[in-house]
């Protein structure tokens, strides 16, 4: 196809003009020169044999322009004078033939990516099909081995000396597995209701505790004020004493008054004596009181033993648990490896479609030909970048 690669907008004199029987050389414009190309073509459009392509700033496209159809002959370019009203006829011109051809090209382009997003629909649904397939299998399988565990432990169920059927075996291990659950809800309930009474023991156990430190602030005043009455009482009897043996030393030069002084003695003694069997008696009250006091720790060590043996019960129950729990992991585990394959799977597929959608996205090819247009406006240049993008 013929060429033409213009060095400058402002500059018209010279031209590169590249047709099939010449060279690439640079030639003036004439109107005759011009005329030999247009009468070298027997096509009557001017873009069937000449156009011109550019960079992204500085570039223009020349369209096709019709002349002479009816007649056969091409009528001689028109002079261009004003470079832009130039650049105003080929930018309406790049336009027009731009929105022809990219609309044609992006419905094209639209049915092709249409098709095979339906492709990989169909692809996806059937991949989910097989999952759901897997998954059956897999309820089924469990269903089975559970079975088949029950029979390996003796407890095989027959109907009138029959073996049951494949239907009736999976009824038996849905039954089997709902009896377990029911045996570890029993458990969960009693562990529940053990673990309210050893709440309620606990609360229990606290009363206690307080009780016994307001028993112990109560005995130890009473200890503070038996002892300091004891210290008191032993100062009075030494008091008492010293002062009758000095009223008996006083005495003994008066005869008279001995027996006088020796009564109020007796009268002291008796009444240091009530005041003794008093103190005693205190004393007693407080033995009683500690009497009271062990009681109260009897009753709270029997709650601690108590306590301690629903705690190794409970520690049982948990065992048991944990060996039925275990027996559920160990199959959960299973299911979890089968759940992450096919997830993986899953996982596969869509990146694949995501990566197959990034690629239908249109950017047209460049034009075949290349022309520079140094100095041409940067609204031009931004209009074919944007169709170039």
């Amino acid at each position: 196809m013929p060429k033409l690669l213009i060095g400058g907008i402002a500059d018209l004199t010279n031209i590169t003009v590249d047709v099939p029987k010449l060279k690439l050389v640079p030639v003036p414009v004439t109107l005759v020169l011009i005329n030999e190309i247009l009468h070298s073509k027997k096509e009557t459009s001017c873009f069937d044999w000449f156009s011109l392509s550019i960079d992204q700033r500085t570039s223009l496209v020349l369209h096709r322009e019709k002349f002479g159809e009816e007649d056969g002959q091409s009528n001689p370019l028109i002079l261009i004078e004003d470079p832009m009203k130039t650049i105003q006829w080929i930018k309406v011109k790049f336009r027009k033939l731009r929105d022809n051809k990219v609309d044609e090209l992006e419905q094209r382009r639209f049915h092709q990516v249409l098709a095979e997003r339906n492709s990989l629909k169909d692809q996806l649904s059937e991949a989910n099909r097989k999952i759901a397939e897997l998954e059956n299998m897999a309820r089924a399988f469990h269903a089975q081995e559970t079975l088949n565990h029950q029979v390996s432990h003796g407890k095989k169920e027959e109907d009138g000396g029959i073996k049951n059927s494949l239907t009736d075996q999976q009824s038996v291990g849905e039954k089997v597995i709902k009896r377990f659950d029911h045996r570890i809800e029993a458990k969960d309930e009693k562990i529940r209701l053990l673990k309210y009474e050893v709440a309620m023991k606990d609360e229990e156990i606290r009363g206690l505790k307080s009780e016994q430190d307001r028993r112990e602030e109560e005995y130890t005043m009473l200890r503070n004020t038996i002892q300091s009455a004891c210290t008191d009482m032993e100062n009075a009897v030494a008091t008492l004493g010293s002062a009758f043996m000095f009223r008996v030393d006083e005495q003994r030069g008066r005869p008279g008054s001995i027996c006088e002084g020796f009564r109020q003695v007796l009268a002291e003694r008796d009444s240091l004596k009530d005041q003794l069997s008093d103190a005693k008696t205190t004393i007693a009250d407080q033995s009683v009181s500690e009497k009271a006091k062990k009681r109260f720790e009897h009753r709270i060590q029997s709650k601690d033993e108590k306590i301690r043996q629903l705690k190794h019960e409970l520690a049982m129950k948990d065992e048991e648990i944990r060996s039925l729990k275990s027996q559920q992991d160990r199959r959960e585990e299973e299911y979890g490896r089968l759940r992450n394959n096919i997830q993986s799977a899953c996982t596969d597929m869509q990146n694949a479609v995501a990566t197959l959608g990034s690629a239908f996205i249109f950017k047209r090819p460049p034009e075949n030909g290349n022309v520079d247009l140094i100095g041409a406006k940067s609204s031009v240049g931004d209009d074919i970048a944007t169709f170039c993008a």
